[in-house]
């Protein structure tokens, strides 16, 4: 099952919303649409075609315009086929409804999907060890939606983490594998310090490179984002943090807003921190203006002492809860109602 949630912004006295989103039905199907909060008593009413492969979802307020400025409009999920192999859905249309007009935004927003094998060695350093069974041992019992639930962990992929998974991790305990990609690749055949590592968003790669003293394209090894220990690339265009798992050295990491002339704004459109959750040196990390719902891959960051989470989508904070050295916390302008 994939879930996009939809996310508006400038939405005040709105009442209602109308969104577009194309796909390849050979790879995956529409399965429906959970509206969300910031219209009072939503209802959706879809609508499919094909040439291309459409859904297109129109959501009224039956209660009233819209009192916040931002919030969940609500989540579309589609279900892959027997054949998937990967593919693209793209949302390219949404009009807003608002003081009986209706503003119209084209956009191209594209949400990969690709098929991706599980391995129970989660930390990638090329052996099921004892790191991976304490990462296991923390995850054991979390579900989808209950705030801890990291896919990674699920291996039998059926939405829980349990008896099922500790029969696979089990099973691989003590065993080399090859590196989360599949194939030893440039490095070395147990997916050893010298394996490039695999960083998809280019904006990333870029920013990453000019840290390390890179020439662009040149592979990165683990070793050497290993030596990272200070990354800064706030309104930098990046949407994805695959990679950035393996700079364990990390101690600042700025994602956020910079100031341009006179104005503080951000290109960043963050949204998946999972890669962030083994970075346990990190005392400080900024992700303030970006796509962010879900906080519970930083349960883990013990070390942070600052950290900004300000004009983001997050409504449970429970996850941080635990981060006990935190001196400076930033969560204005989200979803919050307790704390």
């Amino acid at each position: 099952m994939v879930a996009i949630q939809i996310f508006g912004k400038d939405i005040q006295n709105a009442n209602g919303v109308s969104i577009r989103f194309e796909y390849d039905a050979s790879q995956v199907v529409y399965e429906g649409f959970d509206t969300g909060d910031v219209l009072p008593n939503a209802q959706a009413l879809p609508s499919q075609g094909t040439n291309p492969t459409y859904v297109e979802i129109g959501i009224a307020s039956l209660g009233g315009q819209a009192t916040a400025n931002r919030g969940l409009i609500g989540t579309i999920r589609f279900r892959t086929t027997v054949g998937f192999s990967g593919t693209a859905i793209r949302l390219v249309r949404a009009e807003l409804g608002r003081s009986g007009r209706f503003e119209t935004i084209t956009i191209d927003v594209r949400v990969e999907l690709k098929l991706q094998a599980l391995t129970p060695d989660f930390n990638g350093d090329g052996v099921v060890n004892f790191a991976d069974f304490l990462a296991f041992g923390g995850q054991f019992g979390s579900r989808q939606g209950d705030g801890r639930y990291e896919a990674k962990y699920d291996l039998d992929s059926d939405g829980a983490i349990g008896f099922g998974d500790f029969l696979i991790f089990g099973n691989s305990f003590g065993k080399e594998v090859p590196p989360s990609g599949g194939s030893s690749g440039g490095g070395s055949g147990n997916g050893g310090s010298g394996t490039p590592v695999t960083i998809p968003d280019a904006n990333l790669r870029a920013a990453i490179e000019t840290t390390l003293g890179k020439a662009s394209g040149a592979p990165i090894s683990r070793a050497e984002m290993a030596t990272l220990t200070r990354l800064e690339a706030p309104n930098s265009n990046i949407s994805d943090l695959t990679g950035l798992d393996y700079a364990t050295g990390l101690t600042h990491l700025d994602l956020g807003m910079e100031r341009v002339d006179g104005r503080w704004v951000n290109s960043n459109e963050i949204s998946d921190l999972s890669p962030l959750s083994g970075l346990t040196n990190l005392t400080g990390l900024s992700l303030h203006n970006n796509l962010i719902s879900d906080v519970s891959a930083l349960s883990g960051l013990n070390k942070l002492e600052l950290l900004y989470l300000y004009d983001n989508y997050i409504s449970d904070v429970s996850a941080l809860s635990g981060l006990t050295k935190l001196t400076h916390l930033s969560l204005q302008n989200n979803l919050i109602s307790d704390v």
